[in-house]
């Protein structure tokens, strides 16, 4: 949940830095436009699965200003 944090991009890429190797990988899997960690997970499990997620998408016309995941184009999901 980086959007959330008061860290800077090149203050967590320092952070992470510190981490062993096999973790650095991680960074490139953060969103800063995910909203949850719960999300982050979410998309990470299906990512994995091979599916493509597409992530804060803005749905016009509804009571929903966007919708955290759209799996394959078709799956909403709300985390």
């Amino acid at each position: 949940m980086v959007r959330r944090t008061p860290m800077a991009p090149h203050d967590l890429e320092f952070a992470v830095a510190e981490l062993p190797m096999s973790r650095r990988r991680l960074l490139r899997r953060l969103d800063e436009r995910a909203e949850s960690g719960s999300e982050s997970i979410a998309r990470c499990l299906l990512e994995d699965a091979g599916f493509r997620v597409d992530i804060q998408v803005r749905v016009p016309f509804t009571d929903l200003d966007r919708i955290d995941l759209v799996v394959e184009g078709r799956i909403a999901v709300e985390c």
